[in-house]
């Protein structure tokens, strides 16, 4: 299944005012050594390989909706939702016509990534303290 990247005046709507379109800068981004280049003195030049975001209820439908669309639409490789009422991770991966999804992952699961060969996170370490 894949998910469209074409933003619709609703998915403006889901925005909130206090919201900019730096966040995705301000937050923390994974570059791959093979795109370093894009990194610059203030900001980032082109797409993460990687964008995590952790989903509250205040920001799920932004989160499922209107950032999921925005990664696509600017080729960030990898997504990830993870969601700490559901202890779930789900992973996203961009395809030629948007995200497809590659996992959803339960507390009891694993996370790989093709983005870290021969990392393998326990998805329940998400929540340990």
């Amino acid at each position: 299944m894949s998910i469209s990247t074409k933003f619709t005046y609703e998915d403006l709507k889901i925005i909130p005012p206090d919201r900019n379109r730096y966040e995705i800068v301000d937050g923390e981004l994974f570059v791959s050594t093979s795109r370093l280049h894009y990194i610059g003195e203030d900001n980032l030049s082109g797409p993460p390989d990687l964008a995590v975001e952790v989903i509250s209820e205040s920001t799920k439908r932004l989160d499922r909706e209107v950032k999921l669309k925005q990664y696509a639409l600017y080729g960030v490789g990898e997504y990830w939702l993870v969601d700490p009422e559901g202890n779930s991770v789900e992973i996203f991966r961009l395809q030629r016509d948007g995200y497809e999804i590659a996992a959803r992952l339960g507390f009891q699961d694993s996370l790989t990534s093709p983005l870290f060969p021969g990392l393998k996170l326990a998805v329940a370490g998400f929540w340990e303290s």
